[in-house]
């Protein structure tokens, strides 16, 4: 049976004794609480479908995040491995950084042989606030 369809039809529904009859018997009122609770039914599904849209979300930038972490921390003792430590003065210390690729991410990177730090942006071009 189409719900949507809300021209009267020659059997009336069952009464409710809780209804006024000017209600009960009103095919256009019918029609309109079916269509009402099938949309708060679809309501209901984007809500419950956006969330967890988010919760997928917030879960791949934590994994993302831990990713970036592993990967980062990997290549800084590689980095320290094959070049030992660096007796650079703090003045040079931004010829220091070097650009790298971390085909995990697909990103590159930037590391501080001297100090041992790591970034995404080039800090030999000064930070940039990325937060806005």
């Amino acid at each position: 049976k189409n719900d949507t369809n809300c021209y009267p039809t020659s059997t009336p529904k069952p009464s409710s004794t809780e209804e006024p009859a000017y209600l009960r018997d009103d095919p256009g009122l019918a029609c309109l609480t079916s269509q009402l609770g099938r949309l708060t039914a679809q309501i209901r599904y984007h809500d419950y479908f956006k969330k967890s849209v988010a919760d997928a979300e917030e879960e791949c930038k934590r994994d993302l995040a831990a990713s970036l972490a592993k990967s980062l921390v990997s290549s800084s003792a590689n980095d320290i491995g094959h070049s030992g430590k660096s007796h650079s003065s703090p003045s040079n210390s931004l010829n220091q950084w070097v650009k790298h690729w971390d085909a995990e991410v697909g990103a590159e990177y930037f590391y501080n042989n001297a100090t041992g730090e790591a970034s995404w942006l080039d800090p030999r071009y000064g930070n940039i606030n990325a937060s806005g």
